[in-house]
């Protein structure tokens, strides 16, 4: 094969091939499914090890040296610490939980951890199934450290868990696994890191009900919906008052009204906006609970309870996203006209790829917050989460993320969820991070800003305004 530049990422094919060469050769280490929760520094040396020769064997990967070297570096490190041979520099007063978002080909979360385990990338012809294996490999580690403050610091630790956990061991064995993965993750923070909380990130409340499978005395956990609920209902309100004011009359949309966090958003929002039409959208099954959470709130009429996304895009201009799964565009938004339309995705993993939805006309955001420059939630080593499926700043932080750092900073634990998150949750949340200095980020999702175009560009929506019932 042809050597590459090494600033490109590496091609399907390749990225194939050098799979097919490390199951081949070495197929004692790197069986079909990943071996979650093993925690072996031998055999994750000898994955390594096993890349390192498949790539000098393949021959288009010259360049992997460095990545190679400070990957495995990494991973000693952490199962130092882990293992109680090396402390910490600094007592921690929070963690930040986080598991891999990574499924299979799935390429926009396949980097997302590439600026810590550089060679665990496709610049390195590493597809998204060898990765989330050597991942698991790993104990519960940290993945870069926030910027100490009063002689603490806080800590993003990897829970080795991705998003192929379900698929690769079914629901049950899913979550026993994951709940004793996150665990160990939570009594590594208390005894080698010293925190007193831990956030819970992406996945991790639902498989662990909400923080509530996690026992470790003197550790709080708190699921961050209250800090994501938060800034949805910030950004919603200045997406309403900025880039759709004056645009015609709007329609809102959950889509995953039924879940866990989309029901609050649904009546966060309704809250927020108390004459606007909503249509919410969810599985059939789960129908019955989103008109309750629309009953709550009063004048349930102007809410247009759907099972068909095509009722959420044909009507709404702005649109909140909490689903588990992708979306195809041409079917779920067929015939719509998506002009102007700006979707707000909390979904785990992101719903809809940017390029796809921008194609349409319209505008793809993340909820996103802002902390000070320098200050606690400024990553001491600039980590984005992933060039292409993380945030622009260093000190752009999740809203799961900000909650943790919130109830840590200002001292008020009572405030630390492991429920249902209500309204009133997500604004006692809103208050602390207020406290700490978390505002709205600029707009943007996975890892780029995010401009809207001109509103003499955009559709004439009057359509969308009809009301939902």
């Amino acid at each position: 094969m042809v050597p590459r530049d090494p600033i490109q990422p590496a091609h399907p094919s390749e990225r194939d091939s050098v799979a097919r060469h490390l199951r081949a050769h070495y197929p004692e280490l790197w069986p079909p499914v990943p071996v979650y929760g093993a925690y072996d520094r031998s055999r994750m040396l000898r994955c390594a090890e096993s890349i390192d020769s498949v790539l000098h064997k393949v021959g288009c990967f010259p360049d992997h040296a460095e990545a190679f070297e400070r990957t495995v570096g990494y991973a000693e490190r952490a199962f130092d610490l882990y293992e109680g041979r090396r402390e910490p520099s600094y007592p921690a007063d929070r963690v930040f939980l986080a598991p891999s978002r990574m499924a299979d080909d799935d390429p926009l979360y396949g980097d997302e951890f590439g600026e810590t385990l550089p060679l665990l990338t496709s610049l390195h012809g590493l597809d998204s199934g060898t990765v989330r294996h050597f991942l698991s490999l790993l104990p519960p580690s940290v993945l870069c450290s926030y910027q100490v403050h009063d002689g603490r610091q806080g800590h993003i630790v990897l829970a080795p868990l991705n998003s192929g956990l379900t698929a690769d061991l079914g629901a049950d064995r899913a979550a026993e696994t994951a709940r004793r993965v996150v665990q160990d993750a939570a009594v590594f923070a208390r005894d080698r890191l010293g925190a007193r909380v831990a956030g819970l990130g992406a996945t991790l409340p639902s498989l662990t009900r909400f923080g509530r499978t996690v026992d470790v005395p003197g550790l709080v956990t708190t699921t961050g919906h209250g800090g994501t609920v938060h800034l949805i209902r910030i950004l919603a309100r200045d997406v309403a008052a900025t880039l759709l004011d004056g645009s015609g009359p709007l329609t809102v949309g959950v889509l995953g009204a039924a879940g866990s966090i989309g029901a609050s958003i649904l009546a966060a929002l309704q809250q927020e906006f108390p004459d606007t039409p909503f249509v919410a959208c969810d599985r059939p099954g789960r129908l019955g609970r989103v008109r309750r959470v629309a009953e709550r709130q009063g004048n349930p009429a102007r809410t247009l309870v759907t099972a068909d996304p095509a009722d959420l895009f044909s009507r709404c201009r702005l649109i909140v996203s909490a689903i588990t799964e992708k979306l195809d565009l041409s079917r779920a938004a067929a015939g719509a006209d998506l002009t102007g339309t700006v979707l707000i995705d909390d979904s785990q993993p992101g719903c809809v790829a940017r390029d796809q939805w921008e194609a349409r006309g319209g505008l793809l955001l993340w909820p996103v917050g802002s902390a000070e420059a320098g200050g606690p939630l400024h990553r001491e080593n600039d980590l984005l989460f992933g060039a292409a499926s993380g945030v622009v700043h260093p000190y752009d932080v999740w809203g799961c993320e900000a909650e943790a750092a919130a109830v840590a900073l200002t001292g008020e634990h009572d405030a630390a969820l492991r429920a249902p998150v209500t309204p009133d949750d997500a604004l006692r949340v809103g208050e602390l991070c207020a406290r700490i200095g978390v505002t709205a980020a600029q707009p943007q999702s996975y890892g780029r800003p995010a401009v809207p175009a001109p509103v003499a560009d955009r559709k004439n929506c009057g359509d969308h305004g009809g009301r939902a019932g």
